[in-house]
């Protein structure tokens, strides 16, 4: 296990989340369940080659306690495991958490709604050879498992995500929990080095250049219509600068869910990605 990680996993999570939920103001769906372990990410970093792979940042984890599994997968794993690594210092009793994370685009648990059509749309032109060379039925799952680091800009569950910038960019610099996550995040981005950000709707585009950005992101469209404008810009997480795409949500009809809302996108994408290296 990485240091960082660890540094990060060993905090009273409960405790952090009471005090985060004070410190951002957060009531009712928007506040963080703190019964949640944190989740730190989602995919293999083992898997991902240096330089090839690609990040994705959503704003944080989705609480959906009636949801099949959620109570076993969310908190009951990572709960044992915590408590048992914490009582015995043995680095293995974290594996069941830790295999759940990393197996989880393969896993039962998948959340398809959300990444299936993602996976597809980066698997047709930015890892074509693991789409197609895929089982039928599992290409945007291998893209994910693959080559994509899942991460969130809060690593704690809530029902809702509502959270305001000046806020939580006081609490990113002020509070120990929070600044132990970006120590982690910076950290795993390092060894990672993914070569661009993918952000998915307009929140977890515009949280992070609020968060991590020193210049404001650009929008550029070239396609026909409002569904095709992308934010581009680079954000500071890690030692070095890396290069962001932001588009509107695509599981949505302001987003662009077409294929041809993506053949605006990707050139306009690689122009401005071209000119940066």
């Amino acid at each position: 296990m990485r240091e960082k990680l660890l540094d990060f996993l060993q905090r009273d999570f409960s405790k952090d989340i009471h005090e985060l939920n004070a410190i951002l103001r957060l009531k009712d769906e928007s506040q963080l369940a703190s019964e949640v372990p944190p989740n730190p990410f989602v995919g293999n970093p083992e898997l991902l080659v240096p330089g090839e792979c690609i990040a994705m940042f959503g704003i944080n984890p989705a609480y959906r306690p009636k949801m099949k599994g959620f109570q076993e997968t969310e908190i009951d794993i990572p709960t044992k495991s915590l408590d048992a690594w914490k009582v015995s210092g043995d680095h293995e009793e974290l594996i069941p958490w830790m295999r759940k994370i990393e197996d989880y685009f393969i896993s039962d648990v998948y959340y398809g709604r959300y990444f299936t059509r993602l996976g597809n749309i980066l698997g047709k032109t930015e890892f074509n050879t693991t789409w197609k060379d895929s089982q039928k039925g599992t290409g945007a799952r291998m893209v994910f498992h693959k080559h994509v680091l899942k991460l969130d800009i809060i690593p704690y569950y809530s029902t809702k995500a509502k959270f305001s910038h000046d806020l939580l960019r006081e609490a990113y610099e002020t509070h120990p929990g929070l600044i132990s996550y970006r120590a982690f995040v910076s950290d795993l981005l390092t060894r990672t080095k993914p070569r661009w950000i993918f952000l998915n709707g307009n929140a977890p585009t515009e949280l992070m250049e609020s968060l991590f950005s020193t210049q404001p992101f650009e929008k550029i469209n070239s396609g026909p219509t409002k569904r095709t404008e992308i934010s581009v810009g680079e954000i500071s997480l890690s030692k070095i600068k890396i290069p962001v795409l932001g588009v509107k949500f695509v599981n949505s009809i302001n987003g662009p869910t077409s294929d041809e809302d993506w053949d605006s996108i990707w050139p306009s994408w690689k122009k401005w990605y071209d000119e940066q290296c």
